[in-house]
């Protein structure tokens, strides 16, 4: 079993998010490398600007990644992380007609990140 040490790295999937960017805070200020995926440039500007001018921290990055079903949709994410965080699943409450279209892309993305993390360890 691989020991987690101060400096590695996590990957948090759905950084943006109010779970994910309460966990990123914490792990940055328990002295972790944090990469976070998002979904556009202006989503992860705003957490880099907000660790580094509110809470004084360094050590966010982030990878943009717009469709988690696309095969290798996190193949950039999971380069050099030690640690995979998902909290990524899509989610919203109006204009569901049927339940897949929130298991499929869940399931899809999940198994993504699976392959990924596989295919660059």
């Amino acid at each position: 079993m691989t020991v987690i040490s101060k400096g590695d790295t996590f990957w948090i999937t759905g950084a943006s998010g109010f779970i994910a960017a309460h966990l990123a805070l914490a792990l940055l200020t328990a002295g972790y490398k944090v990469k976070g995926t998002v979904s556009s440039e202006a989503k992860g500007e705003y957490f880099v600007k907000l660790f580094k001018q509110r809470h004084g921290l360094e050590g966010f990055e982030y990878v943009i990644v717009g469709d988690i079903t696309e095969d290798g949709a996190f193949d950039l994410a999971v380069k050099g992380v030690d640690v995979v965080a998902h909290l990524a699943p899509p989610f919203y409450m109006t204009g569901i007609n049927d339940p897949q279209e929130l298991i499929d892309p869940a399931v899809k993305g999940t198994t993504g990140i699976l392959k990924s993390n596989q295919k660059n360890k």
